[in-house]
């Protein structure tokens, strides 16, 4: 989700950040589908940079329902964005 977040900022902007936090990738892309995305789905975000931290240092178990939760999201995001998942 990440590199679909700067793949539109890129399409948008012309450019993006070298950062990884994906609120702050969020709030670049003045993107009003998005901000109600994370508005609704605060908690998520949470789990995915909890996730992608955790991937390389940690080991964490996350339930079916975060795990869907997140796709979720993220499959909304990318619709937002008009990247598609296929």
């Amino acid at each position: 989700m990440q590199l679909a977040l700067k793949a539109h900022l890129l399409k948008t902007l012309g450019d993006y950040p070298r950062i990884h936090s994906i609120k702050d990738l969020v709030e670049l892309c003045e993107n009003e589908c998005l901000r109600r995305l994370v508005d609704e789905y605060w908690y998520v975000i949470d789990i995915l940079e909890d996730a992608y931290i955790g991937g390389r240092y940690l080991i964490r178990r996350y339930s079916i329902r975060e795990f869907n939760a997140a796709r979720k999201f993220v499959e909304e995001v990318f619709k937002c964005t008009g990247i598609t998942s296929t």
